[in-house]
């Protein structure tokens, strides 16, 4: 058994906390908006990208409604025997008894928008992601929220709270259209993009680089052969030409946000996804990028990134 870290690293905590507290409403008649009307945001930050050699994760989140937020500090527990946890909607996944302890940030009437911070200094967040995918695909009604609750109470790292989650997706079948999980811990930041279905693949954030991602997948290029950087659906290729979303001699070397995503409706000028990916990637990169670019995944920032730097970049 791991030893426990005795404290959560302040940075990613104070990060996360005062980001994940910008809920506000948008809609007075709390009818649910097309995705189009949501507007997160998530910055990860590779510790030798920060100033101070921390990970860093910052996250905003946008709804629609009249939100309360909760910081709720849950205990860490040991059922002494296998318990069963229910998914919400039939599905059931049995694990050991052994529970962390973590904050759980809730974000009240919403299934995807709670945050999580664990006793490992684990951190998960994320970002909806509307794919290409309608079709269902769920074993006894599927998983959605209790993955972010699961992993917050299991995970002992961010590698670990990867594969966790993965073997959800692929076990039970992902509820909703799409999403992207930012996952962090002291030592990696990982981005967990999710099909509806029961598919997925994730991309560790190099060590001197920065990752954004507001609604839409900012994945691009696979390598399931580099574990240490890369993890996801074997079949993930295949899945895009059953479905006739990629064709290699049409489209070249095979590239998940141009696959999965979900073609927008409006021009990248008008595009409040892509607004917010092309100004941090500007601001950050001290780097001129053209609105219709070919934006990264991942890049080098301008200088070493600091807090009141990562802060400042989403305003």
């Amino acid at each position: 058994m791991k030893a426990k870290q005795k404290t959560i690293p302040a940075l990613i905590l104070i990060l996360i906390f005062l980001a994940t507290l910008g809920f506000y409403s948008k809609a007075a008649d709390h009818k649910v908006p097309d995705h189009g009307q949501f507007n997160c945001y998530t910055i990860l930050v590779g510790k030798t990208a920060s100033a101070d050699g921390s990970v860093m994760i910052a996250h905003n989140e946008d709804d629609y409604g009249e939100i309360i937020v909760n910081v709720r500090k849950i205990a860490p527990k040991n059922y002494g025997q296998a318990v069963k946890i229910n998914l919400g909607r039939g599905g059931v996944f049995e694990t050991d008894g052994q529970v962390n302890g973590f904050l759980w940030i809730e974000a009240t009437g919403q299934e995807f928008a709670d945050s999580f911070v664990n006793e490992y200094g684990v951190v998960i967040t994320s970002n909806s992601c509307p794919s290409r995918e309608e079709r269902e695909d769920f074993t006894d009604g599927g998983v959605g929220y209790m993955l972010l609750r699961i992993v917050a109470e299991k995970a002992c790292s961010a590698r670990e709270a990867v594969m966790l989650a993965g073997e959800l997706i692929e076990k039970y079948g992902y509820r909703s259209s799409g999403r992207t999980y930012s996952i962090a811990d002291k030592n990696e930041a990982w981005m967990l993009a999710v099909i509806k279905g029961r598919h997925w693949f994730a991309q560790r954030v190099p060590d001197n680089e920065v990752a954004i991602i507001p609604n839409f997948y900012t994945i691009r290029q696979i390598r399931l052969d580099d574990p240490e950087n890369f993890l996801g659906s074997a079949d993930l290729i295949d899945y895009a030409r059953e479905n006739g979303w990629y064709d290699e001699k049409k489209d070249g070397p095979f590239d998940f946000k141009k696959t999965f995503n979900r073609p927008a409706r409006r021009e990248p000028v008008f595009d409040g996804n892509t607004l917010r990916m092309w100004r941090g990637l500007s601001l950050l990169s001290g780097q001129k990028w053209e609105i219709t670019g070919d934006f990264p995944f991942s890049f080098r920032p301008a200088s070493k990134i600091t807090v009141d730097k990562d802060r400042k970049s989403v305003v």
